[in-house]
C-alpha cells in the first residue's frame, strides 16, 4: 500500500506542529462545520503523561477518512483546508477532501464547510483555576 500523498499546506501545518503542545491549546474550537463533508485523518495529539493537564505531541497516523457531520466543532488551522476536531476520544488533525479539485480549496472549505465563532467573553475556565491556584500559594 503506497503512502497518501500530503498537500503542501498539510507539510507546513505538520511541521509547525513538531515538539510539545500545551494542552490548554490542543484543541482551541474557532469553528464548527456547517454541513457534513469528509476529511483525511493526518494524524493524532497523544497525551505524554496521565494528567489532563499533560502536554501532548503531534503523531502522524496512517490515512483515514471520515465524515464531519454538522455542528462538530472545529479548530481550523492557518493554512489550507485543515483542521482539528474530536474523534473517537481524541484530537486529530484532519484535512477536508473536496468534492471537486479545485486552486483554492481554502477559501471553499471556509465558505462551504464551516461556520467561524470568537472564543467566548471573559475569563474561561483555565484562568480561573490558574488566580485560585496562585492565591492559595
Amino acid at each position: 500500500m503506497s503512502e497518501p500523498t500530503l498537500s503542501s499546506a498539510a507539510q507546513r501545518v505538520i511541521v509547525g506542529l513538531r515538539g510539545t503542545v500545551r494542552a490548554a491549546r490542543v484543541m482551541v474550537a474557532n469553528a464548527r462545520a456547517r454541513k457534513l463533508f469528509e476529511a483525511q485523518v493526518l494524524g493524532r495529539f497523544e497525551r505524554l503523561g496521565p494528567n489532563a493537564w499533560d502536554d501532548y505531541q503531534f503523531t502522524a497516523a496512517e490515512a483515514e477518512t471520515i465524515e464531519v457531520w454538522p455542528t462538530v466543532k472545529l479548530q481550523v488551522e492557518h493554512d489550507g483546508a485543515i483542521f482539528r476536531l474530536r474523534h473517537r476520544g481524541a484530537v486529530v488533525l484532519a484535512e477536508w477532501l473536496p468534492t471537486v479539485l479545485d486552486q483554492d480549496d481554502r477559501t471553499r472549505f471556509l465558505h462551504d464547510c464551516v461556520d467561524p465563532f470568537g472564543a467566548a467573553k471573559g475569563s474561561g475556565v483555565a484562568s480561573f483555576v490558574a488566580r485560585s491556584m496562585a492565591r492559595s500559594r
